[in-house]
């Protein structure tokens, strides 16, 4: 099963990451690749709330859309999500840790890990570095996030 874990210490309270990671309809501002990402249940983020998505590979014109439910929230804290529909098989998760005394920054870990089809997986094993692949999308999307967060605490 590949795997992703990443992180990086943003310049913004936990607060303010975990607002914007529960607004899954701006995941396109940040999420690599990401053309759509639409909330499919009513309310605020909370086990058991589903969004749909639709990721862009740029690669023969490969889209992978999915559906992800949230299964586990820790407010401030951890968002944990499995897929549920969509050609991926996964659990991921965001974890907040404040940083400081005063909380003002915060290490972001993203893990993911995932099964692919068994054809699939060969042939991402053979074309494709697949985890460094994955790898790079994650480290992408938490510079992205940085550059979301850290621009919007600047304008205040």
């Amino acid at each position: 099963m590949p795997e992703v874990d990443t992180s990086a210490v943003l310049k913004v309270p936990a607060s303010d990451v975990f607002a914007l990671l529960v607004q899954v309809e701006r995941n396109p501002e940040w999420v690599p690749r990401m053309a759509t990402s639409e909330r499919l249940t009513s309310g605020p983020t909370a086990v058991g709330t589903r969004f749909r998505f639709s990721l862009d590979l740029e690669f023969m014109g490969l889209v992978i859309d999915g559906v992800d439910e949230v299964v586990e929230l820790v407010p401030d804290r951890l968002i944990r999500s499995r897929s549920v529909e969509g050609l991926l098989t996964y659990i991921s998760s965001w974890e907040l840790e404040p940083v400081g005394d005063d909380g003002a920054e915060t290490r972001v870990t993203y893990r993911m890990g995932f099964e692919l089809p068994p054809t699939l997986d060969r042939l991402a094993t053979r074309f494709f570095n697949l985890d460094a692949l994955t790898a790079a999308q994650a480290e992408s999307g938490l510079q992205n996030l940085r550059r979301v967060l850290e621009k919007g605490a600047g304008d205040e």
